[in-house]
């Protein structure tokens, strides 16, 4: 019997369109990084958050090399 992966297809962020909110965004997080402060991003679900943080983060580049594993794959 052959094994099944469980993986979600890989994707990609379309075009990002940096706005004034993202660039608010990215100051707070500059700003952040460089106090060493936790900044935290709220507001109604659907503004954009998470895309962001994403963009941010440059999380297409990192993802792939970011090692996780769930609890059912640590348990067998």
């Amino acid at each position: 019997m052959s094994e099944q992966i469980n993986e979600q297809p890989e994707r990609k962020l379309a075009s990002f369109v940096v706005t004034k909110g993202y660039r608010l965004f990215a100051e707070m997080c500059d700003a952040c990084r460089q106090d060493r402060f936790v900044g935290l991003g709220y507001g109604p679900p659907g503004t954009g958050k998470t895309l962001s943080a994403m963009y941010y983060a440059h999380w297409n580049t990192v993802k792939p090399f970011w090692l996780i594993q769930t609890f059912d794959e640590l348990n067998g």
